[in-house]
């Protein structure tokens, strides 16, 4: 663990929340792709069957075309979260429609708001520059 006594600089601390927050949204992101190239996603509402069918069709295809990858596993992406990476992975949650139905999931956005009260409380102690 850092342990330090001056304060952390606004550009080195936003560096880091930034790349944590990257990096969990292309986990879910990643997740997503592998999810829809083996055809594990579930049926859009409002959806056509002519629609789906298409769905069905090209995913079909791409599976022909390519290895399925295996998936990541959601204790990575629960974790990527956790650490100072919720606000990317709320993003690719409900941007990517994407782990949105799982119970687990719904800790995701509340480790958001409490990741940015821990870090305007830190900028209120001074530890934040």
């Amino acid at each position: 663990m850092l342990l330090c006594t001056a304060a952390l600089p606004v550009p080195l601390t936003a560096g880091i929340l930034l790349f944590l927050n990257l990096l969990c949204f292309l986990l879910f992101a990643i997740d997503k792709s592998i999810a829809v190239r083996q055809g594990n996603v579930r049926r859009r509402r409002g959806s056509t069957d002519e629609s789906d069918k298409y769905t069905k069709d090209w995913t079909k295809a791409y599976q022909k075309a390519h290895v399925p990858a295996s998936r990541i596993p959601e204790s990575t992406l629960l974790l990527s979260a956790a650490l100072f990476g919720a606000v990317g992975g709320t993003l690719g949650m409900y941007l990517l429609r994407h782990k949105t139905r799982k119970t687990k999931f719904v800790l995701v956005p509340v480790m958001a708001v409490v990741q940015v009260g821990v870090l305007v409380w830190l900028k209120w102690k001074g530890i934040i520059l």
